[in-house]
Parts: C-alpha cells; structure tokens; sequence
C-alpha cells in the first residue's frame, strides 16, 4: 500500500523500472513514481529481472545518478 511508504523527500531515489515485469504490476509502479515523485525514473526494456538481463543499459542509469549527487 502507498500509505505504507515512508516520506523520503530528501533522500535522492533512483527508480530503475522494467518495461515487461510480469511480477509487479502496472498500479505498483505507477504508485511508486507517483510516490516518489522527486526521483529519477527510467524504464528498461526488460523483464522483471533486469540487472540480469539489461546489465549495461542499468549500469549506465546508475553511474549518471551516483555521479549527479552533490
């Protein structure tokens, strides 16, 4: 549930999400980016397991996010 969600506002948030996840759903995700609306999103085409299976396109959203933290 959203409710139980924390507030984070201050804390950057890196939302790295798969495009074909067939274990969260659609709701879950679009909750999530509305939750958390001052993080940074992208979604990967890939499937729920998407470190695995788009390691390089992940990576490179990883290293733009560490790299922008003041």
């Amino acid at each position: 549930e959203e409710s139980d969600m924390p507030a984070i506002p201050e804390t950057p948030v890196l939302l790295l999400q798969a495009q074909n996840d067939g274990l969260i759903s659609w709701d879950v995700q679009n909750q999530l980016e509305s939750h958390l609306s001052h993080s940074e999103n992208h979604w990967i085409e890939a499937p729920h397991l998407l470190f695995q299976s788009n390691p390089k396109q992940s990576a490179k959203y990883i290293v733009e996010f560490l790299a922008n933290l003041d």
